[in-house]
């Protein structure tokens, strides 16, 4: 049976609800599922301030990456420079990224390879 791609989310968009002081998602995501399974990359706390920690964090979870799969580059682009350098690690050099098509409303899939 074929594997299922992930989605990978490099950060969950988040901002804070000014009447609850909460942080809360700001963006469906769900559009980029049409690619397969989503999964979030980075936990609220990481933060490019701290490499060492998130770089940790990115190797933990992309570790399973493969060519079939997709980042979603959004997020502090220290977060999604290092993710990338991650994730290319791991498949030699070849990594899917989703980009948002304004105009469709639907993310377009760009292979790149380094």
């Amino acid at each position: 049976m074929k594997r299922v791609p992930k989605v990978y989310i490099i950060q969950e968009p988040l901002k804070r609800n000014p009447r609850t002081g909460e942080m809360e998602a700001f963006m469906d995501l769900s559009p980029a599922s049409a690619y397969g399974d989503l999964e979030i990359v980075l936990s609220r706390g990481s933060t490019v301030l701290s490499p060492g920690p998130m770089i940790h964090e990115l190797q933990r979870k992309l570790n399973g990456f493969t060519k079939d799969d997709f980042l979603v580059c959004i997020g502090d682009t220290g977060a999604i420079a290092a993710a990338v350098m991650v994730a290319s690690r791991i498949t030699g050099g070849s990594i899917n990224i989703l980009k948002w098509n304004r105009d469709t409303r639907s993310y377009i899939s760009l292979k790149l390879e380094v």
